[in-house]
């Protein structure tokens, strides 16, 4: 591994890029919005070359370019045409990159991105509609469709997190960048249990009426008569006809 130091040099040290440009190392690769920290750090694993520079300078600048079969020379100057670097040497593997105030390029623009995906019961795997997806802290968000997928489009950034939660569910919360380690951007929501409070049922008409040890006498509380069903003023001998159980008689 190289180390992440850049410092003045001295111009005796270094060698010719006639020289460099001779070299015999040749790269390919594929980069696509990719930081020149991990383009430069891609290129040591996989060739025999170093590069020192000051990560606060070069880590927040991404390019896009391809390589195929490049001279080792003519591969960092694509890799630094769109960007305020450029490249010199002081060995024939070693490359030091340090700014370049030649190169009066604009801020590169912020990287916008999408998240999107499907929210599912974890058990059943059935597609769970209309569940909120939003951004944290804000008062942005959506909604899933009938088939439990969503989409947010255009984030200024990938650090933002982003709640998932549907009733009866517990929520997930995650960054905008995770989504798309997700395995078919699928994201399973475990059911959650609900305790609640417990609930006494009390028959009101047994405790208004009290049996007596007569057989057929029993003896009704006069405080608790309203608590019979009634069809307009309270009225004893009907609301004790509506008690299921009850049945009343005419007499000849």
């Amino acid at each position: 591994m190289s180390i992440r130091v850049y410092g003045t040099l001295l111009l005796g040290i270094l060698l010719s890029f006639s020289a460099f440009g001779q070299s015999d190392i040749k790269v390919s690769g594929n980069y696509q919005n990719k930081s020149l920290v991990e383009i430069f750090e891609d290129l040591e694993k996989r060739y025999d070359v170093s590069f020192n520079y000051a990560n606060d300078l070069v880590a927040s600048h991404k390019v896009t370019v391809r390589l195929r079969n490049e001279p080792i020379g003519t591969a960092i100057d694509k890799i630094l045409a769109t960007v305020p670097f450029r490249f010199m040497i002081s060995s024939q593997t070693n490359i030091l990159i340090i700014p370049d105030p030649k190169k009066n390029l604009a801020p590169p623009p912020p990287t916008r991105t999408t998240v999107s995906g499907r929210v599912t019961d974890a058990e059943t795997g059935e597609p769970l509609p209309f569940a909120t997806v939003g951004i944290v802290k804000t008062s942005r968000g959506t909604a899933s469709n009938s088939e439990g997928f969503f989409a947010l489009p255009d984030l200024e950034d990938d650090s933002l997190e982003i709640v998932i939660s549907y009733l009866g569910y517990k929520p997930i919360q995650m960054l905008a960048s995770e989504f798309h380690k997700l395995e078919g951007s699928t994201i399973h929501l475990q059911p959650a249990a609900t305790l609640l409070d417990d609930v006494t049922i009390e028959d009101q008409y047994q405790s208004a009426i009290q049996l007596m040890a007569q057989p057929g006498v029993a003896r009704l509380d006069a405080q608790k008569i309203n608590t019979f069903p009634n069809l307009g003023q309270p009225d004893v001998f009907q609301a004790i006809q509506l008690i299921p159980g009850i049945s009343a008689t005419s007499g000849g």
